[in-house]
């Protein structure tokens, strides 16, 4: 090996250490906001008590805490679950069919056959697009979930959760446990909702004019007493107990994922546990679409992007946002009244 070709293995190694040396060099202590925003610490402090986190922690131990069940019968009442799912555009109905010519083409080809539940999943999902209702939409989605964890790899179920992060899943949430008490003889895992919203100790990218700073700031940083809370609120949900999570949340800038992530290590880090291991089950037609196709790279700056091949999504270290390094096994869905125009 000649003297160039080393000095750029050496470049390239240096180069490695240093985009991961954010996840691995120390503790994480949360503090990025902290630390970079002195003059917000005491209104980041005062949020704790405005938002009540500690009536949060007296919730039950319950799939479906107390707000979950709120969150329901508002849209009960204002018949949000009878009305269209108007919001399914040409984009994903496009995506949709190209999916589903690609399995009816294997199959042509005696690759392998689409399985009776995708025949009954495209007959509903398209053919029935634009006359389907918000229930349907939502409940298409928790079957499809449902559908992919029979045929997970899962060798411990007593000890692998399917966790539902913050309010945008709880609803396929409340459709999976109906699933799972008509079918009780399939591989039913423990379903967990958790309260969670925001980008923790994370800059998020979104547009400024919709999400301004300063409020951006003061929702995400983690003051003591929040790092506190979020130990305390993972214990009452016995995230201890795992050792396989399977995550469901739609995933824009990648903020929230990549900073609950951090919370969850820190957590098991001070209990002297193994980090379980996380399996993402992405509700976005981003993620879909990069599924299927071979998808040009993402022209957003967030700093995330689904491997196709390898069917995860991979974070880069960015240390202007704090995001860290990893990646993260994922398997994509659409449910498309998640998702507004």
């Amino acid at each position: 090996m000649n003297i160039k070709k080393i000095f750029v293995l050496a470049f390239m190694l240096v180069a490695s250490l240093s985009s991961t040396c954010l996840s691995s060099s120390k503790p994480d202590t949360h503090s990025f906001l902290f630390e970079k925003y002195p003059e917000l610490r005491e209104k980041a402090a005062a949020l704790l008590v405005i938002d009540n986190h500690e009536e949060t922690l007296k919730m039950s131990k319950v799939p479906s805490d107390r707000c979950m069940s709120a969150y329901q019968e508002a849209y009960l009442k204002n018949g949000f679950f009878e009305a269209p799912a108007v919001r399914l555009g040409d984009k994903e109905c496009a995506t949709l069919h190209l999916f589903e010519q690609q399995h009816l083409s294997l199959e042509k080809k005696g690759m392998g056959k689409l399985s009776p539940f995708y025949q009954m999943y495209f007959s509903r999902k398209i053919d029935n697009a634009f006359d389907m209702k918000v229930l349907e939409d939502i409940t298409l989605a928790a079957e499809q979930i449902h559908h992919s964890i029979q045929n997970m790899d899962i060798p411990d179920p007593e000890r692998t959760c399917v966790l539902f992060l913050g309010r945008t899943p709880c609803l396929i949430q409340l459709a999976m446990e109906r699933i799972q008490l008509r079918k009780p003889k399939d591989r039913n895992l423990n379903l967990i909702h958790m309260n969670y919203s925001g980008n923790a100790d994370t800059l998020s990218k979104r547009d400024r004019s919709l999400y301004p700073l300063e409020k951006e700031i003061i929702r995400n940083m983690v003051t003591p007493d929040k790092m506190d809370f979020y130990k305390g609120y993972m214990a009452m949900k016995q995230l201890q107990l795992y050792k396989k999570i399977i995550v469901v949340d739609v995933i824009t800038t990648g903020g929230g994922l990549s900073g609950w992530r951090r919370l969850l290590k820190t957590f098991c880090r001070e209990r002297a546990l193994g980090m379980p291991q996380l399996h993402f089950m992405a509700l976005s037609e981003f993620v879909y679409s990069m599924h299927i196709l071979i998808a040009p790279p993402r022209t957003s700056k967030d700093p995330w992007i689904y491997d196709r091949n390898a069917k995860r999504i991979e974070f880069k270290a960015d240390e202007t946002c704090n995001v860290h390094p990893f990646t993260i096994p994922t398997t994509p869905y659409i449910c498309v009244v998640l998702h507004a125009k």
